[in-house]
């Protein structure tokens, strides 16, 4: 039976994420990964199984760029585009603070996005309002 050939979106995600994680990217010639941490971890990202969580029955994070933040401009270059505005997000660690993953610009902060919790077609705000700050005179 010939080998499947390897989506390259899929392992190029795989390779973002686990860069991110630190996990050992070295591959032998033949694709495989050398490192045994790393491979389970492909052998499981890449797996076509599906496991039945009943996730439509849960709240979906999603957020909104906020218009003060210097991303503001990629909110309009998304819903220009189609894409889903406000948009699916994950909250990842990263040491610079971009902990909200998903969106045009891949990653944000904290203080450029507004979370929603969106539960049974509701909106839930997570975010705390930012005061109006005076400058100084």
């Amino acid at each position: 039976m010939p080998e499947q050939m390897i989506d390259l979106t899929k392992l190029y995600a795989f390779e973002a994420w686990a860069k991110r994680k630190g996990y050992d990217l070295q591959a032998q010639g033949d694709g495989n990964f050398v490192d045994p941490l790393t491979a389970a971890a492909w052998d499981g990202f890449s797996s076509d199984e599906v496991i039945d969580l009943e996730l439509e029955d849960q709240p979906k994070l999603v957020a909104r760029i906020r218009e003060d933040s210097k991303y503001a401009h990629q909110a309009e270059m998304m819903m220009k585009k189609g894409d889903a505005y406000p948009f699916p997000v994950a909250i990842v660690a990263d040491a610079m603070g971009y902990v909200v993953a998903g969106g045009l610009g891949g990653c944000y902060r904290l203080v450029d996005v507004d979370l929603y919790a969106v539960v049974d077609g509701t909106e839930i705000s997570l975010s705390v309002p930012r005061k109006k700050t005076r400058g100084a005179r």
